[in-house]
């Protein structure tokens, strides 16, 4: 499946990753895709398979202990 993912898009490698952030006190999650081309990662998407992120809805408010839970580190 990654095969095609990275022939469909042209690129050697696809990554997925989460992230959480602090902003004005509030803290939020959100997933993006990163395609490796010639050696150079750049995030392709502002969506995330690994996790329920997609293009509609870019950042989710979520508290560190939520975070780590949904990614199955806690």
């Amino acid at each position: 499946m990654l095969i095609e993912r990275c022939n469909r898009y042209g690129t050697e490698n696809i990554a997925y990753r989460t992230a959480l952030y602090e902003l004005n006190g509030d803290t939020f999650y959100c997933g993006f895709t990163l395609y490796c081309y010639g050696g150079t990662w750049e995030i392709g998407d502002l969506s995330c398979d690994l996790v329920a992120v997609d293009t509609t809805t870019v950042t989710i408010p979520c508290k560190e202990e939520e975070y780590l839970k949904q990614i199955g580190e806690e």
